[in-house]
């Protein structure tokens, strides 16, 4: 029965009580607050005590003695490589360019399930590690990308892998065939998942498509108002290969024809002069920094640099082949890379502040995908919001919260998840799939494609090199 408080006040669907909120917009961070959620957006954050003589709601979450976060937004994520989950050695890695010698041909060889089962566990490692949504570089089997991210209720922008330059390359389509195919997925996708789903074109690199693609990846953007995402200045035979073919440096050549614009999140971004970075900033483009794996890989991304010219940048994972797909972890690494570097040059140590990285993990990278209504914890806002567990001793004392979470927090501290106003997460336990199915399907998966990986590296390694 309802009393009378109750008639006075608001029902929502659910209510954070009595948490630290960090919103990272214009009210900072709450001590003592809570926040209202209605089907799939925030309908009110404040103090406890003005949200609750508001609005009442039969799924109150208290959350006292817990951090409450914008979701974290993943930039880069080739959700099926997580099927490839130690099977980099240093010997393998050491023999460039690792994606066309082994990641291309390794993905051309999958089947559509497979595909499926490695994007769930892909997004249950996302979900565990308080990332909400995310954006796919380029699959082989979009479509069931996309199936996975209905099914685990996250969020996602889904691409397929386009390779249409040498019809050598495994998983090459022609030109025509591969516009009509993404066509389908956009047609086919876009927009369902009460919108969960994006469909946006990628470009999976200048060395393995052409320009005319290109070009029409650029009108079609604007024609169908949605995104082009693009692997760019990410390796040195990149950049031998454009000035060979084009007579340009990749940045060079893109913003020249103008396909480096605003509708372009651009990915890795290591190999830039001084003139392609001002470019990079002229062209209204974004950038995601993969911290690990660029570093690990290729070297130091120009992404320090472009912050500083206002470009917004991101953080991506890169998938679940590199690492364990915690944003916390990699924005360590960021601000670790950037204080070196910074300390190196000018004996700077205030390179990257805490802030900086929590935005670029939320706010910055929603930015980065034209989503003004995620990164943010305000009234109106999607409701894509994370739970961390403060209490513990490695987060205790917090005496500035954003330094701890971004220096000490990490992914297992992550208690609930709500994405689109749905809790996916309560207690570390995933509520819209079974991760206990998913894991033994993964084995089951991983067993048939072990050969075909074991085959790659053999053929990748040159002869007298052992395996491991």
């Amino acid at each position: 029965m309802n009393t009378i408080g109750e008639y006075m006040r608001e029902r929502v669907d659910i209510i954070l009580a009595n948490g630290i909120i960090v919103t990272l917009g214009r009210k900072g961070i709450i001590y003592g607050g809570s926040i209202a959620i209605k089907d799939n957006r925030i309908t009110a954050v404040g103090r406890s005590d003005e949200i609750l003589s508001k609005y009442y709601s039969d799924e109150v979450i208290d959350v006292k003695g817990k951090v409450v976060l914008p979701g974290l937004i993943d930039l880069h994520v080739h959700n099926v490589q997580i099927l490839l989950r130690g099977s980099f050695t240093d010997k393998l890695t050491a023999l460039p360019p690792i994606w066309l010698n082994f990641l291309i041909p390794f993905e051309a060889n999958l089947t559509p399930d497979q595909v499926k089962t490695a994007s769930l566990l892909s997004m249950i490692n996302m979900i565990k590690n308080g990332t909400t949504c995310f954006v796919e570089a380029g699959s082989p089997h979009p479509e069931k990308v996309a199936e996975a991210v209905l099914e685990t209720g996250m969020r996602g922008i889904v691409t397929r892998s386009n390779i249409d330059l040498d019809p050598n390359i495994p998983m090459y389509t022609d030109t025509e065939k591969t516009i009509k195919e993404n066509l389908k997925l956009y047609n086919e996708w876009h927009g369902r998942g009460n919108g969960r789903i994006e469909v946006w074109f990628s470009v999976r690199e200048i060395m393995l498509n052409t320009i005319k693609l290109i070009d029409e990846f650029n009108k079609l953007a604007r024609e169908k108002n949605t995104y082009i995402t693009m692997h760019l200045a990410e390796d040195r035979v990149e950049v031998d290969f454009t000035l060979e073919k084009y007579g340009k440096r990749p940045v060079e050549l893109m913003f020249e024809r103008g396909y480096l614009n605003d509708r372009v999140l651009a990915v890795h971004m290591i190999f830039l002069d001084s003139r392609e970075t001002v470019m990079v900033a002229k062209s209204g483009a974004s950038i995601v920094w993969c911290p690990y794996v660029d570093s690990y890989l290729m070297g130091l991304s120009k992404a320090i640099d472009l912050l500083e010219l206002n470009v917004t940048v991101g953080l991506g994972s890169d998938g679940g082949a590199w690492c364990n797909m915690d944003l916390f972890e990699q924005g360590r690494i960021a601000r670790t890379a950037a204080k070196l570097l910074s300390n190196m040059i000018s004996h700077d140590k205030t390179a990257l502040p805490a802030r900086t990285v929590l935005y670029m993990l939320t706010r910055n990278a929603a930015k980065a995908i034209h989503k003004l209504n995620l990164g943010v914890l305000e009234e109106g806002c999607l409701a894509d919001i994370i739970v961390l567990d403060i209490d513990r001793s490695h987060l205790t004392p917090h005496y500035s919260i954003e330094e701890v979470i971004v220096n000490m927090a990490r992914g297992s501290d992550v208690n609930t998840v709500i994405i689109d106003g749905k809790i996916v997460m309560r207690d570390r336990r995933i509520l819209t799939v079974s991760e206990e199915r998913v894991l033994k399907e993964f084995n089951r998966v991983s067993d048939k494609v072990e050969p075909l990986i074991s085959e790659l590296q053999k053929r990748v390694l040159k002869p007298g090199r052992e395996k491991h």
